[in-house]
This record gives structure tokens, C-alpha cells and sequence, in this order.
């Protein structure tokens, strides 16, 4: 086996799910196939992934210009948006600070959905969870926040956070390694790397990567038609 060691990385504050004090590994998927494998992760953007971003920025920057979703489906396919556990309803005036959760969710059904749905008819009805405008944040500095998906924003826009790099706990990624196994899908995997040493099976990722460490995930595909150059692909 392949021993590596910890990545070092800077350190952030106010992120328990995160500890500072756990190893760090840093983690590319090559994908020789076709891009599948989202879905394997969707129990990690249910709990929430850690994104790096420019907070003091407004949640509509975050999304759209960092994360890369396009103001289209932000404004119509994006219904719920919670931050820090309270409903949303201005994207462009409310900011986002270093170790806020956002969530995003598209419509959810019946009333509880329209109440919550953002700029909705129903919102007064729920006043008492709504986040109001916070004018407090203005500095754009480098931090990170918790990301989660829920429902069908999970499995269509999934590739896309993975595309550009997650943080996640090592346990979680065994356990998407493991579903990736079970699915037959690691045919479509060229191969991992792990802080820049090359794995080709999986048995070796599972036995390497510790259960308690911040692992920062993220997927390259291919370039058709060339064996040995790998780029990210764009959004």
C-alpha cells in the first residue's frame, strides 16, 4: 500500500463538521467515460459539502458567478433557499459569511412547499423563520461554507460542485467509492489521486483515506481522445 501524508491546507474557523485538527487529503477522480458518478455522492450534498468561496458576497454571487449555476436556474428551478436554517427570499441582499449552511431545494409540494417558496405569495406566513436583510457584511474575503442539495438539485447539479472540488469526511468518500464499486461503475474511472500519487483500485483508497478525514474531492474528466492529459472540465 501507498502511504501518503496529509495535505496541509489553511485553516478556517466555525466549521465542526470540518475539524482543523483531522488529516487532509486532497483527491482527483479521472473519468475516462462519461460523467454518472454525481449521483453517488448525493447523500454527501443532502448533508452538505464544504464549497471554498468569497464570502460578504450576496448568495446570487455565490451561486452564480463562484458555484457556476446559471442565473436562469437559480431564479426559476432554485424554489427554497435556506440560510443558517431560515428561509430566503432576496438572493441579491442577503450575504453570505464564512461558516454559513445555504441550502437549495427546487419546489417542494403543498402548502408547506408554497410557504416556503422564495418571494412566494404565502412567505408572511412564515415571518417568524424568514432571515431578514443583512446590510453588516460588506468585506469580500476568502472562507468556506456548507452547501446542501435537496432533491432534484442534488442529481442536476451535483457534477458541477464535484467539477469544481468539495470537502467532505473521509468516511463519506469510502462510502462513495463503495457505491461506485457496487453500481459497476469503475470502469469509468481512470484512476484517483490522492495529494498527487496515482491509485488504481479502489481497495487501495478504502485502506489509505482515514474515516475522520477532511478529504477535498474533486473530479477531472479526460480530454477526448488523449490518454495522458487530464483537464477539469468547464462549466
Amino acid at each position: 500500500m501507498v502511504q501518503t501524508s496529509p495535505l496541509k491546507t489553511r485553516q478556517y474557523n466555525n466549521m465542526d463538521m470540518f475539524s482543523e485538527a483531522a488529516l487532509k487529503y486532497r483527491i482527483n477522480m479521472i473519468l475516462k467515460k462519461n460523467d454518472r458518478l454525481g449521483f453517488c455522492f448525493n447523500l454527501v450534498f443532502r448533508q452538505g459539502a464544504g464549497l471554498e468561496v468569497s464570502t460578504g458576497s450576496s448568495i446570487r454571487e455565490v451561486v452564480t458567478s463562484q458555484i457556476g449555476i446559471s442565473e436562469d436556474y437559480l431564479d426559476k428551478r432554485i424554489q427554497t433557499i435556506f440560510l443558517n436554517g431560515r428561509a430566503v427570499d432576496d438572493v441579491d441582499s442577503m450575504k453570505i459569511r464564512d461558516g454559513d449552511v445555504l441550502a437549495l431545494s427546487a419546489a417542494m409540494p403543498g402548502l408547506v412547499g408554497a410557504t416556503l417558496r422564495k418571494g412566494g405569495k404565502y412567505a408572511s406566513f412564515r415571518q417568524p423563520i424568514s432571515l431578514k436583510d443583512d446590510a453588516s457584511v460588506s468585506v469580500i474575503k476568502d472562507g468556506r461554507i456548507t452547501l446542501k442539495l435537496f432533491n432534484q438539485i442534488a442529481g442536476e447539479q451535483g457534477l458541477l460542485l464535484l467539477h469544481k472540488g468539495i470537502w467532505m469526511k473521509g468516511r463519506d468518500f469510502i462510502d462513495a467509492v463503495k457505491k461506485i464499486k457496487d453500481m459497476s461503475m469503475l470502469n469509468e474511472i481512470e484512476s484517483f489521486e490522492i495529494n498527487g500519487m496515482a491509485f488504481s483500485f479502489p481497495e487501495e483508497i478504502l485502506s489509505t483515506i482515514s474515516e475522520n478525514a477532511d478529504v477535498f474531492v474533486s473530479v477531472v474528466r479526460r480530454k477526448e481522445g488523449d490518454g495522458k492529459n487530464f483537464s477539469k472540465r468547464n462549466h
